[in-house]
C-alpha cells in the first residue's frame, strides 16, 4: 500500500481486474514512483498529513499514470504504421521506466508571479 495511491486506485483507472501477479507489479511500481515523486516535488517528501486535499488528489493521480503507463504499453510503442510497415518505439523511458512529464509535475510546482514594473515619462510630459 502506497503513500499516495494503491493498487485499488490503478485498477479502477486500468478499467479491468487486475490478476495477482499484476497487483504485486502494481505495488513496487507504486513505490517507484512514489519515491521518484517525492524526490521531484520535496514537498511531498514528509507525507499525507497537513497537504491540501487537491495536492493528494493530483499525487495520486501522477502515480496512477505512471504505473499505468508501462501496464498499458509495456514495450514503450510510440506510433505504428500498417501501410509501409513502420513501428516506431519511444528512444527514452522505454516501457519498463516510471517517470513523469513535465506537465505532470508542474501541478506540484509553485507558480511565481512576476509583477510589471510601470514606467512611465515625467509628469510634466503628461504621458
Amino acid at each position: 500500500m502506497g503513500v499516495f495511491a494503491t493498487s485499488t486506485d490503478v485498477a479502477d483507472r486500468f478499467g479491468s481486474e487486475l490478476s495477482p501477479d499484476q497487483v504485486k507489479l502494481v505495488d513496487a511500481r507504486i513505490a517507484d514512483a512514489e519515491a521518484l515523486l517525492m524526490t521531484e516535488v520535496p514537498a511531498l517528501s514528509a507525507g499525507t498529513s497537513g497537504l491540501p486535499a487537491i495536492t493528494l488528489a493530483n499525487a495520486k493521480r501522477v502515480v496512477c499514470d505512471a504505473v499505468l503507463r508501462p501496464l498499458r504499453n509495456p514495450a514503450g510503442l510510440l506510433s505504428e504504421r500498417s501501410g509501409p510497415f513502420e513501428v516506431q518505439f519511444r528512444a527514452s523511458a522505454m516501457g519498463e521506466e516510471v517517470y513523469f512529464t513535465p506537465d505532470q509535475l508542474a501541478l506540484f510546482r509553485r507558480k511565481r508571479r512576476v509583477g510589471v514594473i510601470g514606467v512611465s515619462g515625467p509628469s510634466w510630459l503628461a504621458v
